[in-house]
């Protein structure tokens, strides 16, 4: 397939809107899934990271991109304005709207001197192990 026909392609699967550009083909979980054949294998792109590198270039390496939640809540939204560049820990914050160093259930400062057990908050950890205990 040569590549004016692999941005035909690309393209004829967005809806431009005027807030967002939604993705109107396959997804998984939400988030647009676009299949190429390379060497006769085929391989599966999030359509968001493709058009990220479409129109605005390369992702940093490692770094997933984060659908601006101020902006839209669409996962399936592939406009390079509504997508940013952040680091997993970052991501996670904004998904669970956890405060930085504070722990998943954004209850217990992770900051204080032993508040951690690997990398799960101890308070969180001795709670649901004293759950599972009564269960028993």
């Amino acid at each position: 397939m040569s590549e004016e026909n692999t941005i035909h392609r690309f393209l004829n699967k967005i809806e431009f809107t005027d807030t967002c550009w939604l993705w109107t083909g396959a997804t998984t979980k939400g988030y647009g899934q676009l299949g190429f054949k390379i060497k006769g294998e085929l391989k599966i792109f999030q359509a968001h990271r493709l058009a990220y590198r479409f129109w605005v270039g390369p992702i940093p390496c490692g770094l997933p991109l984060d659908h601006d939640k101020a902006v839209c809540k669409n996962r399936n939204c592939v406009k390079p304005e509504h997508l940013e560049p952040v680091t997993t820990a970052e991501n996670n914050r904004r998904v669970y709207g956890q405060r930085p160093g504070y722990c998943a259930k954004d209850l217990h400062d992770l900051t204080l001197p032993g508040a951690r057990e690997g990398i799960q908050c101890r308070v969180c950890k001795n709670i649901q192990r004293r759950s599972r205990r009564r269960k028993h």
